[in-house]
């Protein structure tokens, strides 16, 4: 998992409903993937799901405080990754805050699907469904 906010916040700042909250820098000058604790280095509640998609899932849970790596309000991320009686893997964000807050969820996972020890997974093409992304700036 990569947030509270994927990709790059430049010069580790933003504005909020007037306020400007500083972050960390842990790509100085700017704030990388939630910065130096981001959702990857974070321990996630983890239990099963039944009855998802057709076959197996599981969901993770878990609570950003107010103030992490300088994000205001508590935030409670829920991932569901789920694998479909197809083989089809979904992944499902869901975000719950008591504040305006910044979140932009995502991953970071590479999947090589030759199977173990053949291929290359620079190979792979991948489409995403998607009905909103967040547009990038050149570093």
């Amino acid at each position: 998992m990569v947030g509270r906010f994927a990709d790059r916040i430049a010069h580790a700042r933003f504005a909020l409903n007037g306020k400007t909250y500083a972050l960390s820098a842990n790509d100085p000058p700017h704030h990388l993937h939630g910065g130096f604790r981001g959702f990857d280095k974070a321990v996630w509640q983890a239990r099963p799901i039944e009855g998802r998609a057709g076959g197996p899932a599981i969901g993770l849970q878990y609570l950003s405080r107010d103030g992490e790596e300088g994000y205001p309000g508590n935030l409670t991320v829920t991932v569901v990754y789920a694998l479909s009686s197809g083989n089809a893997l979904s992944v499902e964000y869901t975000a719950v805050t008591d504040r305006d807050t910044v979140v932009n969820l995502t991953q970071h996972t590479y999947f090589n699907l030759s199977g173990a020890g053949s291929g290359d997974v620079l190979d792979h093409e991948i489409a995403i469904n998607a009905d909103r992304f967040a547009p990038s700036t050149a570093r």
